[in-house]
């Protein structure tokens, strides 16, 4: 998740209405969701950051899968690149799921199914 933050006051002040109590999460100018599942892998796994230096230290995963209701591209896998930017084997099967809000249901979904 973002660490930046915008409180419901704020928003309810620049469109002139009250604003609640709670806030929502908001990205950086560098940020997307490409850029956060990265991050997401790396405290997951943190011994992987900065140690894939080729395939004799390749991360051992079966598969890598994406989801988010924002994707960064609408016609690139983002789980490839991912895939890529962590060296992960040519076997491993990669999977995006966006396009819905339910995506990331449909992905815990599949995870859970998952050997």
């Amino acid at each position: 998740m973002p660490r930046y933050r915008l409180s419901a006051a704020e928003i309810g002040r620049a469109w002139d209405r009250p604003g609640g109590k709670s806030e929502r999460a908001v990205a950086n100018h560098d940020e997307d969701s490409l850029t956060m599942a990265l991050s997401a892998v790396y405290a997951a796994l943190p011994g992987l950051k900065g140690a894939v230096a080729g395939p004799e230290r390749r991360p051992e995963l079966a598969g890598l899968s994406f989801a988010s209701t924002s994707a960064p591209f609408a016609d690139r896998m983002a789980a490839a690149t991912l895939a890529t930017v962590l060296d992960l084997c040519p076997q491993a099967q990669t999977q995006d799921f966006s396009g819905s809000p339910r995506c990331v249901t449909a992905a815990w979904l599949r995870a859970l199914d998952a050997p």
